[in-house]
């Protein structure tokens, strides 16, 4: 559950076999829009959140998903309200959503570019819609991460004139 969007995916394992992409939904919920610096999710975000994370959990139930891992990322994470938003989910879905630190969002980043490309030696760069977050990679192994406030929703709702 992304800043811009949160999305679904499933995958399937055979026993002795790899992994495989089963299916995959993604909305652009833009839970982030209008946080500013009051630091707190709006009505309007934290409606489309629920409702989307309604949607998930009822695919879920009936595509028989028997484990399921939800996290959250920068700006439900740096929400001063995240436990309400939480809450909604929980309530109506039975969803615990797992609310992952920045260093751990680094982490995934980096996991997707070692396991999607050939790169052994170089940076990667991971744009969010509430951060970004900059990967060192050496032979293969993340050597350093920061994960910064910088992401695609924060720097336009801050620096852009227009609607939001």
């Amino acid at each position: 559950m992304g800043s811009n969007s949160f999305r679904l995916v499933v995958f399937q394992h055979e026993p002795g076999g790899w992994w495989s992409l089963a299916d995959e939904i993604r909305e652009p919920v833009r839970v982030s829009a209008g946080m500013g610096d009051a630091g707190a999710l709006a009505a309007k975000p934290i409606e489309r959140a629920v409702a989307t994370a309604a949607v998930f959990a009822s695919f879920l139930e009936a595509s028989g998903v028997e484990r399921v891992d939800a996290v959250a990322t920068s700006a439900i994470r740096d929400a001063r309200n995240r436990d309400e938003l939480l809450g909604e989910i929980r309530a109506p879905t039975g969803l615990e959503v797992r609310v992952i630190s920045g260093a751990e969002e680094a982490w995934y980043g980096y996991l997707a570019i070692v396991n999607s490309t050939t790169l052994t030696d170089g940076f990667g760069i991971d744009v969010g819609g509430g951060s970004v977050h900059a990967m060192r990679i050496a032979h293969r192994r993340l050597r350093g991460a920061e994960s910064v406030r910088l992401g695609a929703v924060r720097v336009s709702e801050a620096f852009l004139p227009g609607e939001r």
